[in-house]
Parts: C-alpha cells; sequence; structure tokens
C-alpha cells in the first residue's frame, strides 16, 4: 500500500498520532520512539510527547525544541528522516479520523537546521489506517501503509492474530 504527494514544497518533520481508537478497535497506533540524529542535532522522540533537543556530547536535555509549534495539535513527530542535499529534517504526523471512514489526515513537514519550518504538505488519505514509514524524493514524498489487520478479541482468546 502506498501514496505519492504531488510536490514537495520543502517542509519535512512528519509527526503522527491515531485517535479514536478503543482498546478492541483492529486498528491501533504504534509506538514511535527513538532518536535522531543529523546535523549535529539530537532528538529524543516519542508519541506521547514533543519532541526534545539533547546534547550529543553530553546527553544532557537542551529542551523542546521549536517543532513543537509546527506540529499539529496532539500530533506528535513521526519517522524523521534528513535531507543532506537541502540540509532539512523531514517528518510525518498523521492522525487517523475512523468515522464516518478511515482516513489519514497527514502532514509532511521541513524544518531548517535551526528547527525553523520551511516547508508543509497536508492532505487527507482514503482508507489509510496505519501509515508506517516514507521516503521523499527531488520532487515528492512517498508514504507506506503495512496493509495487515490486527484482531484483538482474536489475541485475547489466543487464536490468530494478524491477517
Amino acid at each position: 500500500w502506498g501514496a505519492v504527494f504531488n510536490s514537495r514544497a520543502g517542509k519535512g518533520t512528519v509527526l503522527g498520532q491515531a485517535a479514536g481508537f478503543s482498546q478492541i478497535d483492529d486498528v491501533k497506533s504504534t509506538a514511535n520512539s527513538g532518536v535522531f540524529f543529523a546535523a549535529g542535532r539530537l532528538l529524543a522522540l516519542d508519541d506521547c510527547f514533543l519532541p526534545h533537543e539533547l546534547d550529543p556530547a553530553g546527553l544532557y536535555t537542551v529542551g523542546a525544541t521549536r517543532i513543537r509549534d509546527t506540529l499539529p495539535k496532539r500530533g506528535p513527530l513521526l519517522i524523521p528522516k534528513y535531507d543532506p542535499a537541502e540540509k532539512r529534517a523531514i517528518g510525518l504526523s498523521c492522525k487517523t479520523l475512523v468515522r464516518p471512514s478511515y482516513v489519514s489526515r497527514t502532514w509532511l513537514l521541513e524544518w531548517d537546521e535551526e528547527w525553523r519550518q520551511v516547508s508543509l504538505s497536508k492532505d487527507n488519505l482514503p482508507e489509510f489506517r496505519r501509515l508506517t514509514d516514507f521516503g521523499f524524493t527531488r520532487t515528492h514524498y512517498v508514504l507506506a501503509e503495512a496493509p495487515m489487520k490486527v484482531g484483538w478479541a482474536q489475541f485475547a482468546a489466543g487464536g490468530k492474530t494478524v491477517r
């Protein structure tokens, strides 16, 4: 499964959050936490918290970055990438809207080396439930979705859970 944005305007960190799911729904937000190092900057990332910059040498917390001001409300920064040609951090953020039908409200953002937003692309992608990764070219963002469905009732009963 995949989607391509028609233009890459220049922003580049993506954030994401799935909302509106109960414990027994077949779609869940996936955990997206980790670290991102590029252009001498180190970020700590998590689905539930704003990105924080760390000092790469001492590993102490510098603080929340100005990226927080450009992210959608309740939207975490997901799966950041670095474009060395443009010297930009690029990221994905999305929120899955369950009703009336599955739609992923998706943002692709780019920041310069001082964490200033330089580009933003956004769209609603029907039938996308779980965006799992993205890539980019000089002119496009390419989004990937894992084609899987988790059966929470079967999981609770000890049966096959992924189809």
